[in-house]
């Protein structure tokens, strides 16, 4: 599909247009077809800082009538995913049309959908330890070990956990005050009877925070960062599951 679509740009206008207690599930995804390529506007600013801490670039319905220099998430969408940063559409308005978190851009990437579907694990049966699965969105894993009878484990293949998302990440994980001193590890965790059945795990440890209060916070914000088809787990320090974690 083209970018910078005009065409796009008109039927966002009517959505936006429609009363957000009218914005059922047949309005997102006409929003979501027309908001990838089409034509706005940004700000000098560019990008913003929402209320939630997390950085987002500014994307605005055009004025009618005028020159602009056209701006589309696909144009940026390598930009925000490189930068670590979302999406907000129209946040001039009182409330903004919409916002996407880093996840959704990432899964725009990968799969070519905002919300992509959920991921079958493929029930991969390990071979000598280390075997490979393939599930519909690509490789999942670079090596896979069975923990038990309804578990396995293993490092995310590159298509799974792309370069930039680590490159973002590993910053974000080295701020973590109880990780000062330690580098980001990760591995992933495929749980048949559980939704989502894939679910990143981080070398990040309860017993390290004085509450778990701070403990909750950290891992919902980290769920900031990650598609919704993938969810996110941890275990205690002396779990057997943490000798498996790869640097990345």
């Amino acid at each position: 599909m083209p970018k910078f679509d005009l065409s796009k740009t008109s039927e966002l206008f009517a959505l936006c247009s429609i009363g957000r207690n009218q914005r059922d599930q047949a309005w997102v995804e006409k929003f979501y077809a027309a908001v990838v390529d089409a034509s706005m506007v940004t700000t000098p600013a560019q990008i913003i800082a929402g209320p939630d801490g997390f950085g987002y670039f500014v994307l605005e319905l055009p004025p009618p009538y005028e020159a602009i220099t056209p701006f589309c998430i696909s144009h940026i969408l390598d930009y925000c995913l490189e930068g670590g940063i979302g999406v907000v559409i129209n946040p001039s308005k009182a409330e903004p049309d919409w916002v996407f978190p880093y996840g959704k851009l990432w899964s725009l990437k990968e799969t070519g959908c905002f919300d992509p579907p959920a991921i079958d694990s493929d029930n991969p049966t390990p071979r000598d330890r280390t075997v490979v699965g393939d599930a519909p969105q690509g490789k999942v894993y670079r090596e896979i070990v069975k923990t038990d009878e309804k578990a396995f484990i293993g490092a995310p293949s590159e298509k799974f956990f792309p370069d930039y998302a680590k490159n973002v990440m590993r910053p974000v994980i080295k701020r973590i005050p109880a990780m000062k001193d330690r580098e980001p590890q990760v591995l992933l965790i495929a749980q048949p009877d559980q939704s989502p059945v894939l679910s990143f795990v981080f070398n990040i440890f309860r017993e390290d925070f004085e509450t778990e209060e701070e403990y909750v916070g950290i891992i919902y914000r980290m769920r900031w960062y990650l598609p919704s088809n993938v969810g996110i787990t941890s275990f205690s320090k002396d779990s057997d599951i943490c000798r498996h974690f790869r640097s990345f």
